[in-house]
């Protein structure tokens, strides 16, 4: 395995600024490893617990060519920004107060959306993580109409069967090379 995944997506974002977030997993699949470079001026990142009801965040400045690499499962237990800047004290002596910033994700196979499951109202659903509980650590589909749809959703829902995914993507293509 390598450390920073060969990348299926390459992109490149000319924004100042990216507010609290989590990558959405459903075409990443758990535990996802994505890498962010950056280069020009530096920007701090930030991280906050999701299910914490704390205002505590964490903040690691991102220096010119710096990769920063969210391990699993950031993504499922973190938010996390990129906070804008009225002051910046050290400008790059090339880019000035512009930072560009090249994200790296690794789209696994068996999560592309020929492998989600639509809802009831036709809809691609989206993976969300159980964080809590006695089902901590699973994974579940999710209708996602209220995201697309003036807040209308089903009541659809259907666990993630990781295993039944590989057998099932290896019986179909012969082959299973995700990590």
């Amino acid at each position: 395995m390598m450390i920073v995944p060969i990348s299926h997506e390459l992109a490149l974002k000319l924004i100042e600024s990216v507010g609290w977030h989590s990558d959405q997993l459903t075409n990443l699949g758990p535990r996802p490893i994505i890498g962010s470079l950056s280069l020009g001026t530096t920007r701090q990142f930030r991280l906050r617990r999701v299910n914490e009801n704390s205002s505590r965040t964490i903040s690691i400045p991102l220096p010119h060519n710096s990769l920063l690499i969210m391990w699993p499962p950031c993504q499922e237990l973190w938010k996390h920004e990129v906070c804008s800047q009225n002051v910046i004290d050290n400008l790059h002596p090339i880019s000035g107060s512009k930072r560009i910033n090249i994200t790296f994700r690794q789209f696994r196979d068996e999560y592309t959306a020929e492998w989600t499951p639509k809802c009831s109202c036709g809809i691609p659903c989206v993976l969300k993580p159980v964080m809590r509980g006695s089902n901590i650590g699973r994974y579940f589909y999710m209708c996602y109409a209220a995201g697309v749809n003036e807040g209308q959703k089903c009541e659809f829902f259907e666990w993630l069967d990781v295993s039944k995914r590989q057998i099932d993507y290896k019986r179909k293509y012969g082959s299973f090379e995700s990590i």
